[in-house]
């Protein structure tokens, strides 16, 4: 029969569960799929696994699967793996996953020389992200590392809300197939983001995207660095984000870079909050804007305090 309804996933030896591990219960969901809600509820405790969900039969938006720490308490259930190579680069993956929520549980890459927490992939669309701890190298200074990750795949309508996101080279890096060929509805909400090394959110090639509400900032001894990197997206709202960055060399607080909206819908940048104290005296841009069409900027608040006297520009 298919699944339906609540389950508990907990340790082996620790109480009687219905799951001990995330990827038997994904075993089972694949092989019999759902006809109905399901909620697994898991129990405190650390699991060593790589979990890899693909598309799963009967899924819909009245048919949903929510994986969530049965105490509300992100730091109570760790799901981990230490990644050995490229092509195993996850701990969470959602490979044509559809209506799945992961709530209130800590995802955390363990590779020395590869970390991406979480990786969307093959279109997947209408997730959740939200109340988790996203933790991947806040030393590593190589681009194999990222909190959550997708490139060259248009994954729609998934939603990044309410996060703590730390380390990594990318913060967020979510790329879709390309200028031609975007994907849509991606949202960025009420996040922390912090302790990266290059760039707090990258995102490209995506439309109707809501960035809003998130505290972004760098890891010590950061060289470049960018808060956010929008590029080639139509239809933007970017509100109410603390951006604060202080590295060494040049400083992007938000780099928009071919966003363009219409005239009936515009894009909207407004109510961000952009602080800059880094070392060195390389170019400083607050904000750099560059081919962004039908776009309203309004009350956003730049201090740069530092970086070239004479290339320091607020807005530019």
């Amino acid at each position: 029969a298919c699944l339906a309804g609540t389950f508990t996933i907990g340790p082996a030896g620790t109480g009687s569960w219905d799951y001990n591990t995330f990827t038997a219960a994904v075993n089972d969901l694949t092989s019999i799929g759902v006809c109905g809600h399901v909620i697994f509820e898991v129990q405190p405790g650390t699991y060593n696994e790589q979990v890899t969900i693909p598309a799963v039969t009967g899924m819909d938006e009245n048919n949903t699967v929510i994986f969530r720490g049965a105490t509300a308490d992100s730091t109570d259930v760790t799901l981990q793996y230490a990644a050995t190579s490229t092509t195993d680069n996850w701990v969470l993956q959602l490979n044509s996953a559809e209506y799945f929520t992961f709530q209130h549980m800590t995802i955390k890459a363990t590779g020395a020389s590869n970390g991406r927490a979480v990786e969307f992939t093959n279109g997947a669309h209408n997730n959740t992200l939200t109340g988790n701890i996203i933790e991947t190298s806040t030393t590593s200074t190589s681009s194999n590392f990222a909190g959550i990750y997708t490139t060259s795949s248009n994954d729609n309508n998934n939603k990044i809300i309410g996060n703590e996101i730390i380390g990594g080279y990318y913060g967020i890096y979510w790329y879709g197939s390309s200028s031609t060929s975007r994907g849509y509805n991606l949202v960025v909400e009420n996040n922390a983001i912090h302790s990266f090394y290059y760039y707090g959110v990258n995102i490209a090639y995506s439309d109707s995207l809501r960035v809003n509400s998130n505290f972004i900032s760098n890891r010590s001894g950061a060289g470049t660095v960018y808060g956010a990197r929008i590029y080639y997206c139509s239809f933007i709202e970017v509100l109410k984000n603390d951006i604060q960055l202080a590295a060494s060399s040049t400083h992007y607080g938000m780099y928009l870079y071919y966003n363009h909206g219409t005239v009936i819908n515009r894009n909207l940048v407004a109510n961000n909050f952009i602080s800059m104290t880094g070392t060195g005296t390389s170019t400083w841009y607050g904000v750099y804007l560059y081919s962004n069409q039908y776009t309203n900027f309004y009350y956003n608040s730049i201090n740069l305090t530092g970086g070239s006297p004479t290339a320091g520009r607020s807005l530019y």
